[in-house]
């Protein structure tokens, strides 16, 4: 027997999982409301591959299924990856911060759980969701189970809130909790620096697509910001290319997009960077419909805060 539900594309279940799957994913569902869209999500022990599924039908989600199981084979092809074995602290780290990280009934079986936990706020942009045992539970195996004391506690240290309950595995009788941490992005100081005017060149071309990407026409030019450290930005949210690019040798769009803020400015803004990057990984150009130099009075290394973060 499978540990979730296994559904097709039309959303049926096809064959029900020992784990209870609907009402738990009706409490994450709830949680993604007030995040813009699409968003980013890490799914750690993702098995099957059904909350991952679930966000990238409902909300368009770039969701990467992790998990040893094969059963997170299923998913091929109906969320944006897939990786099929365990992933340890630095191989976390490298999959770079995302809008939404799941840790459902995961961080009772990894020995290393402290660290892990800390990972996983310090990488998470919006919303982390993490489902753990209650401290009464009698778990068969898990390297933590007997620690679930101290894994909630530490949850309630870092200021989650529970949200929801969901069916023990072992124990009918007794309710797993199901935590929220919410973060108002991650947040990266950088300098403005001048440009070559690329976009400002470029954006009055394909202005009506990427409008359409991100929801508003962007001013025509982006703000430069030198950040003062490098940041794992992992999967994009967005992505716009220009389907006229290369067509006769013509330069165009090619953007990897993120929701974002500017200290200072109310407005909706993204940050993006090219497929090109002449300004080197350090660089994020900033989208927003108004010209963010004018609003904000800004000159060239004038000292700027953005928020990553849906």
């Amino acid at each position: 027997m499978s540990y979730q539900d296994v559904i097709e594309k039309d959303g049926t279940v096809t064959r029900h999982g020992y784990r209870e799957c609907e009402q738990r994913y009706a409490v994450v569902r709830r949680a993604m409301h007030p995040l813009r869209k699409p968003f980013t999500v890490l799914d750690l022990g993702a098995s099957a591959g059904y909350f991952s599924m679930r966000l990238t039908d409902d909300f368009g989600a770039r969701c990467v299924a992790v998990d040893r199981s094969a059963e997170v084979l299923q998913a091929e092809g109906r969320v944006a990856a897939v990786v099929h074995r365990d992933l340890g602290l630095e191989a976390i780290r490298r999959q770079g911060t995302f809008d939404v990280i799941l840790a459902l009934s995961f961080l009772h079986h990894q020995l290393h759980w402290r660290p892990l936990l800390d990972l996983l706020v310090a990488h998470t942009r919006s919303v982390l969701v993490v489902e753990t045992p209650d401290p009464s539970e009698k778990l068969r195996q898990a390297v933590a189970r007997h620690e679930l004391s101290d894994i909630e506690a530490a949850l309630i240290g870092a200021g989650f809130e529970r949200i929801g309950s969901a069916d023990s595995v072992w124990d009918p009788r007794i309710q797993r909790g199901i935590w929220v941490l919410r973060r108002n992005g991650i947040s990266v100081r950088g300098h403005v620096e001048g440009g070559g005017g690329n976009n400002g060149a470029l954006l009055p071309r394909f202005t009506d697509g990427l409008s359409k990407v991100l929801g508003y026409t962007p001013f025509p030019g982006s703000l430069n910001v030198r950040t003062t450290r490098i940041m794992r930005m992992g999967p994009y949210a967005m992505e716009y290319v220009d389907p006229n690019r290369g067509k006769g040798g013509r330069r165009g769009g090619d953007y990897q997009i993120w929701h974002a803020r500017v200290d200072g400015y109310n407005g909706p803004c993204h940050v993006q960077r090219p497929g090109v990057r002449g300004h080197g990984k350090d660089v994020l150009e900033v989208w927003a419909p108004d010209s963010l130099r004018t609003k904000l009075n800004l000159e060239n290394g004038d000292a700027v805060t953005l928020r990553i973060g849906a």
